[in-house]
């Protein structure tokens, strides 16, 4: 077997990484459930989601946020964790929904999200799905294009009401992140430019059934400097004195977390205390979309091992989860720490490997030249931080139905979603 040298920091301690999960007497847990005995149970791949993690991450950052009192509200980023079971459960915390999408909005309300908590963002917002949020009452519509607000007005006529807007505002910063979720650059889709937002203000006042009582800023996705927040909120601040009647800020998400030790983080203390400090004496209200910062590091994507191929030149570990159950690695080159549930296995050999899914894409490679232990053919591991946009991104791809979830609360669990079938993949096509 060739010696290779790993070029990825080994994953020895979840707990660094993952909130809910740690080692006891050499097993992985969940809270105080075995994950091995949820393999066994369910099968592999499986999610597994503790819900006291994301209890603890919710009132980490609600505390942060009190010094602001009533004038905070969290509207959790629907996109990054969607199962109806978390959301019920981040509603009872008191969060509200950030959704980009009117199935979104079907989950909000099967959860019970009070309507008046619910932020609709997103660029390409359809009548219908427009007609659908005007019904529920929702909060507030982020607007991103000029036509939109145009739309907005001929929907809300058609239901004889008025609808409150906020203009996304793209301050054109760099959220010094992947490409792919950088969403405040003056090239990007989202959000309108300057000259744009004042071409909106000035239609929103003649269209009747508008009431602009916003600006909104999203400029990306894991961000894990302060830095580019505080510069998008100082642009924001400008334009919300410059605009009349102007209530609300919302200031969007894009926290990011530690997917791999040792990248340094601004922690969720940190993220509020900026909050607080810059908005804590100007009298808007202020809108958080958090996402992944809630939910990302209390999830993991069990798989088992299923080959071991040898090469002269590197070995590859072929597990039974691929790209359709975790597309990050495949999309942003992403990179999930990945634990044994067994840290001291008899007879486990530590070989370095690219660990890949069964999917029949070269892109379906999850770590490259890592080292894992190995110990025969019931080898299963744990890929970390999978909480957020993992399930949710999720797919049928070759036709593999998607994995079951599970929900861990202290010595419990329970399926918030079952196993796909085979039947489930034809279902609509029969």
């Amino acid at each position: 077997m060739p010696k290779l040298k790993p070029d990825v920091k080994r994953f020895d301690d979840p707990s660094k990484t993952l909130d809910g999960f740690s080692y006891r007497r050499g097993e992985l847990y969940c809270e105080s459930v075995s994950l091995s005995e949820i393999a066994r149970e369910l099968g592999t791949p499986v999610y597994v989601y503790s819900q006291n993690g994301i209890i603890n991450r919710t009132r980490r950052l609600q505390k942060s946020l009190e010094p602001l009192e009533d004038r905070a509200g969290i509207r959790f980023a629907v996109k990054a964790s969607s199962n109806i079971h978390i959301l019920s459960l981040l509603t009872k915390l008191g969060c509200g929904a950030d959704i980009v999408s009117g199935g979104e909005l079907f989950r909000a309300s099967l959860a019970q999200i009070p309507p008046d908590k619910i932020v609709f963002s997103g660029v390409g917002k359809t009548e219908e799905e427009i007609s659908r949020a005007i019904v529920a009452g929702i909060e507030l519509f982020n607007v991103e294009s000029l036509s939109e607000v145009e739309l907005l007005n001929v929907v809300a006529q058609k239901h004889n009401t008025n609808v409150d807007i906020a203009l996304r505002f793209n301050p054109n910063i760099s959220a010094q992140t992947h490409r792919h979720i950088s969403t405040g650059l003056k090239n990007s889709k989202f959000g309108l430019t300057s000259d744009e937002f004042w071409a909106a203000v000035t239609m929103s006042e003649k269209l009747p059934r508008i009431k602009l009582i916003g600006i909104s800023c999203h400029i990306g996705s894991q961000i894990t400097d302060l830095r580019p927040f505080r510069r998008a909120w100082e642009q924001l601040l400008i334009l919300a004195k410059k605009v009349k009647h102007i209530t609300t800020l919302d200031i969007g998400g894009g926290l990011g977390i530690d997917y791999q030790c040792p990248i340094e983080s601004a922690a969720l203390e940190d993220y509020g205390k900026a909050i607080v400090t810059f908005f804590k004496s100007e009298p808007y209200k202020i809108l958080v979309e958090p996402g992944r910062s809630l939910v990302g590091p209390t999830g993991v994507l069990v798989s088992k091992l299923l080959h071991l191929k040898k090469r002269t030149n590197r070995n590859i570990a072929v597990l039974d989860a691929g790209m359709n159950d975790l597309l990050r690695p495949a999309l942003y080159g992403a990179t999930h720490g990945i634990f044994p549930l067994r840290s001291r296995a008899p007879g486990a050999k530590s070989i370095v490997c690219d660990v890949v899914g069964p999917i029949c894409e070269s892109a379906d490679l999850f770590l490259k030249s890592q080292p894992l232990p190995i110990w025969g053919s019931d080898s299963i591991y744990a890929l970390g931080c999978a909480g957020a946009y993992g399930m949710s991104m999720a797919s049928q791809y070759n036709s593999r139905g998607r994995p079951p979830e599970v929900l861990v609360d202290r010595d419990q669990y329970r399926v918030i979603r079952r196993r796909e079938t085979n039947l489930d993949l034809v279902n609509h096509e029969l």
